[in-house]
């Protein structure tokens, strides 16, 4: 079990670190922090349920992009943190 534990802990370690490094080196344009996406009439369907066409996933997506959630700063303490834990077990 704490052998499950430990991978569990490196895997989400690993995920946060390639999401540092495509939040620091991603395909964002520096003037508008844009993404470039190849197909403009995207729309997004689960299940059937909701489907939002491609002004509200646009508003989604620039709403996203403009507010990052975590600075570097903030991302490197998460990851310090996981792999701290990880050590202790």
């Amino acid at each position: 079990m704490k052998d499950f534990v430990k991978f569990v802990c490196f895997i989400v370690s690993i995920t946060f670190l390639c999401g540092a490094v495509l939040h620091l080196f991603g395909p964002y344009d520096d003037d508008n922090l844009t993404a470039e996406f190849d197909e403009p009439q995207m729309s997004v369907s689960v299940s059937g349920y909701f489907t939002a066409q491609e002004t509200l996933f646009e508003d989604i997506i620039s709403g996203v992009q403009k507010r990052p959630i975590m600075s570097p700063t903030q991302t490197d303490g998460v990851i310090a943190g996981i792999l701290s834990r990880a050590r202790r077990l």
